[in-house]
């Protein structure tokens, strides 16, 4: 028995292996080692890019030109976002990130963190203004879109922040007060954060029409009857009246008299209504006139869907609209000073009863 195990372990040891006594018992297997669990590493998430603003879109040939530089030369102005996090808005850039995502290249990214909501859409609108190639239109709509947002900015202080003319967002905001879009304010707050006196606080929206522009109305046009101006206010509309012989009334919310509210009938109606309330009162009017119904309008009086009705229907039809060729100024005095706004606008002229198709004459402007 012991000359066998010398036996084996010659035999082992000779082959190379080590042996280990067990007393007649059968070795443990050797247990494999773990295998290490491979882990992948998460490549990092996306972030995902917006708009600040939806800005007017690029035309096809401004489209194709910013891809084919970029397909050239990669982009070489980086894009301005708000933040570093896993949703970015882009301030200034967003075709150069839409394009640069499309053909697989990177886009370079500025950071600017420090600004609040308002100031985001204020930069944007701004950069936009100064980079791309708006119409007068389009620049006009940011401007419109920043005053409804911050309509208590003075407007000095919206076109230093947009890059605009002071002039241009004067005009835009008299535009806006007209149609009642934004109120009429006293006061504005300023770059420096204090809050003065508007140049005009016309809470009643009082515009002189100019004596001119009544005449050209009375030399193209006859009313039978009483005349009657329903927002007469300084009567400069009421004063030309008189002086072509017509019988008028006069009344105005300032002396006491709302016409909205009125009852009384006359043969015509004439005026120069306040234009955030226009379609009030012509929708009054033509229920109150027996013949006709004139008022001095911006051109853009027909933009409204809900306005058909108002200029065909009711069988009280819009019957001419008399043209000036050019804008017509509005004076206003105020604080001592002989203040001019100026306009396109026109005199609509309803009639009851008016069966053939309405039409458009022109005024020349010559005075």
């Amino acid at each position: 028995m012991v000359a066998t195990k010398t036996k084996k372990r010659k035999t082992a040891a000779k082959n190379g292996r080590k042996t280990v006594s067990t007393n007649g018992r059968k070795p443990a297997k050797k247990k494999p080692a773990a295998a290490k669990r491979k882990t992948k590493k998460r490549s990092p998430r996306k972030p995902r890019y917006e708009p600040v603003l939806e800005l007017p879109p690029l035309s096809p040939d401004e489209c194709q030109g910013l891809r084919m530089s970029i397909a050239v030369n990669g982009v070489l102005t980086p894009i301005l976002v708000d933040s570093d996090g896993p949703v970015r808005r882009i301030i200034d850039g967003n075709h150069r990130k839409q394009f640069a995502d499309e053909l697989g290249y990177d886009c370079p990214e500025i950071v600017k963190s420090d600004l609040n909501e308002d100031e985001l859409r204020t930069l944007a609108r701004a950069l936009n203004i100064a980079r791309r190639h708006l119409t007068r239109n389009q620049k006009r709509q940011l401007v419109a879109d920043q005053l409804i947002e911050t309509p208590n900015f003075s407007s000095r202080r919206i076109g230093k922040g947009l890059g605009i003319p002071h002039a241009t967002v004067v005009a835009v905001r008299k535009e806006l007060e007209r149609t009642g879009t934004i109120p009429i304010l006293e006061k504005t707050e300023g770059l420096d954060g204090r809050r003065r006196t508007t140049r005009i606080a016309n809470t009643h929206e009082f515009y002189r029409t100019p004596t001119h522009a009544v005449e050209a109305l009375l030399d193209r046009e006859e009313f039978q009857g009483v005349v009657w101006e329903v927002a007469s206010g300084d009567g400069s509309i009421v004063k030309v009246l008189k002086n072509y012989s017509y019988r008028v009334k006069s009344t105005d919310l300032t002396t006491g008299t709302d016409f909205l509210k009125a009852r009384a009938s006359a043969a015509n109606i004439i005026t120069n209504p306040p234009y955030s309330l226009a379609e009030d009162f012509l929708i009054h009017a033509k229920k109150l006139a027996k013949h006709k119904v004139a008022m001095l309008l911006p051109i853009y009086f027909f933009r409204g869907r809900n306005r058909f009705d108002i200029f065909k229907g009711d069988g009280f039809p819009l019957k001419r609209i008399y043209m000036f060729s050019q804008r017509l100024t509005f004076s206003l005095k105020f604080e001592g000073q002989l203040v001019g706004e100026a306009g396109c606008h026109g005199w609509f002229v309803w009639e009851r009863g008016y069966r053939r198709q309405a039409t458009i004459d022109w005024i020349p402007n010559s005075k």
